[in-house]
């Protein structure tokens, strides 16, 4: 019995539990929009103001009539991105882009300590249950481009969803001049609504274990060793 805590304890132990500090890119702390479309396709305003520099735009667009597709975003929204649809009917779909340019070239990698793109507090729900939410990221260097793509499941909430910066295929990551979110849903119920958010997009590294977290695995497997050693022993 003790020899299988122990070996609980070891494994527990080498578990990541903590994050590198982020490098923001946008926390939404500046530059409120606020756009709404019945149907077709609206432009979302430029505003300055992201951590990155330069600016956040995009456009917002709603799939049929009877419809309508929300979206805000900034420091008067709960410094969070907001999006929101109506269904009039079943099988409409909607959603938006957001870009961020005007930074010039900016090092996503950090110098090498960020590895993954990430989306902070992520919520995603409906009434009913929505269809899976396809999220595209794209990026941009000096003279290509590269997209990779996640899909989020619906009553998802509170969620860190993370992309590796290495899926973004023959870019350099450190010339990186324009970032894109491409977000889109189908709502299959009449007068079906969904909702999603997320707090700020940013660079992140890997989840690396706590210092204590290594000591405490040399112990454990010190004593998966003492016991096998020990059972020989007395066997």
């Amino acid at each position: 019995m003790w020899r299988n805590l122990i070996l609980i304890a070891a494994i527990g132990a080498v578990i990541p539990r903590s994050q590198a500090q982020a490098s923001l890119i946008d926390s939404f702390s500046a530059g409120d929009q606020a756009v709404g479309v019945t149907s077709g396709l609206v432009d979302i305003p430029a505003v300055s103001g992201p951590e990155i520099g330069g600016f956040r735009r995009g456009d917002l667009f709603n799939g049929g009539a009877g419809s309508a597709s929300n979206f805000v975003a900034g420091p008067s929204y709960s410094g969070r991105l907001f999006w929101a649809m109506l269904a009039g009917s079943s099988g409409e779909s909607a959603g938006f882009d957001v870009i961020w340019g005007g930074f010039g070239k900016v090092d996503l990698t950090d110098g090498g300590a960020s590895s993954l793109l990430t989306l902070g507090d992520v919520s995603y729900t409906g009434s009913p249950a929505p269809t899976p939410l396809n999220v595209t990221f794209n990026m941009n260097d000096s003279s290509n481009f590269a997209s990779t793509s996640v899909s989020i499941p619906g009553q998802t909430s509170g969620a860190t969803i993370s992309i590796p910066l290495s899926s973004f295929s023959g870019l350099d990551l450190t010339q990186i001049s324009v970032i894109s979110l491409d977000v889109s849903s189908t709502i299959n119920s009449f007068d079906g609504s969904t909702t999603f958010s997320f707090s700020d997009i940013s660079t992140t590294a890997a989840p690396t274990p706590e210092p204590s977290t290594f000591l405490l695995a040399v112990m454990g497997v010190f004593s998966i060793g003492w016991w096998q050693y020990k059972g020989s022993r007395t066997g």
